[in-house]
């Protein structure tokens, strides 16, 4: 059995759970496919590339969930920058929306926790906790971005032997994006989806070329659907 694992914080904790019961039962068919990656880091640099101007951020809610509030709010002072974290209702966003546009007007660069029935200031202790266990931080390709340090989790020595990577000696085939695929771009906000010439074109949701047109929660794709 080989386990998809992907996603940010917020699978992290029960992909970990997974990898730490099969080895307290000494379970040796288990084995896990890891790509996670972690928000903050990410973030972080997106403040810091020239190219983008960031006004504010809607902190992912689903994350923070997991993490609390604390690595958004360091990056809100360190940066002084606004940021929010909100729901996923339609109140819960456009509230969001409503705080930020209000902050950035009045020059308030703090973090506001408008999804606190969830997060909470330290997160999810356990969740955290079952993390660190099996997981430390590595360095990570973001797609339109690059490579980051500590923006990925790897799997810890003590649980390699669930590593599928290591398990079975998995070689990657190096392939490059369509070179008329703006994707990148459009996930970090340089450009809209419609700026690219592929866009609506030869791109579409049922001939998808770029990740942002793939996936259903994508920009591109949602772009698409509601044009």
């Amino acid at each position: 059995v080989i386990f998809l694992g992907i996603g940010f914080e917020t699978t992290a904790p029960i992909i970990a759970m997974s990898i730490k019961i099969a080895s307290d039962e000494n379970i040796n068919n288990f084995s896990v496919f890891n790509s996670l990656k972690t928000m903050p880091e990410a973030m972080k640099s997106l403040v810091l590339n020239p190219n983008i101007k960031i006004d504010a951020f809607l902190c992912p809610g689903h994350v923070a969930t997991i993490i609390g509030e604390n690595q958004f709010k360091k990056l809100a002072v360190e940066y002084n920058i606004p940021m929010v974290i909100a729901g996923f209702e339609v109140n819960d966003i456009l509230a969001s929306i409503y705080t930020i546009i209000e902050m950035n007007k009045n020059n308030k660069n703090y973090l506001v926790n408008l999804y606190s029935r969830l997060v909470k200031k330290d997160g999810n202790i356990n969740a955290v906790n079952i993390i660190h266990e099996v997981f430390e931080k590595s360095e990570s390709i973001w797609r339109g971005i690059g490579k980051l340090d500590n923006a990925g989790l790897i799997i810890k020595n003590k649980y390699s032997r669930f590593d599928a990577l290591n398990k079975f000696d998995i070689k990657f085939i190096q392939e490059s994006d369509n070179k008329g695929c703006s994707c990148g771009e459009v996930l970090m906000g340089i450009k809209e989806p419609t700026e690219c010439n592929l866009f609506g074109n030869i791109c579409t949701p049922l001939t998808p070329i770029g990740a942002c047109m793939v996936s259903e929660e994508g920009t591109c794709s949602a772009y698409y659907k509601y044009k």
